[in-house]
């Protein structure tokens, strides 16, 4: 089972975002629907994380990075695997947008995913 998810894992993280592009580290924010089938996950830029740059980090796509949306990226974590209990999710965000700064800096990049309530 864990070959099969490792496998899937390479899959989408070769298939996403774009290969000049440097990505930023994620953190993810899971948020319960009270009275509904499902919970929503927000993943966002981590105020201090690290940077991932395809163009001379391209080790990286082997071992256990997954892409989120076009400009985050995760490291494959039983954390990540409790979010998103079906990797298939990733392929299909709700919505994604930039959120504006405060200090002047680029608009943060955020990806929000409606996911199954964990049974």
């Amino acid at each position: 089972m864990l070959k099969n998810l490792m496998i899937g894992a390479a899959f989408i993280t070769m298939a996403g975002g774009s290969a000049g592009a440097q990505h930023l580290e994620a953190t993810l924010q899971k948020v319960e629907v009270p009275a509904s089938n499902f919970d929503i996950v927000l993943a966002m830029a981590k105020p201090g994380g690290w940077t991932l740059d395809a163009r001379t980090q391209r080790d990286a796509y082997l071992g256990g990075i997954v892409h989120i949306g076009d400009r985050l990226v995760h490291p494959l974590t039983e954390d990540f695997l409790k979010a998103f209990n079906n990797l298939g999710l990733l392929t299909h965000p709700a919505c994604s947008f930039h959120a504006a700064s405060r200090n002047g800096e680029a608009p943060a990049p955020v990806v929000v995913y409606v996911v199954p309530k964990n049974e």
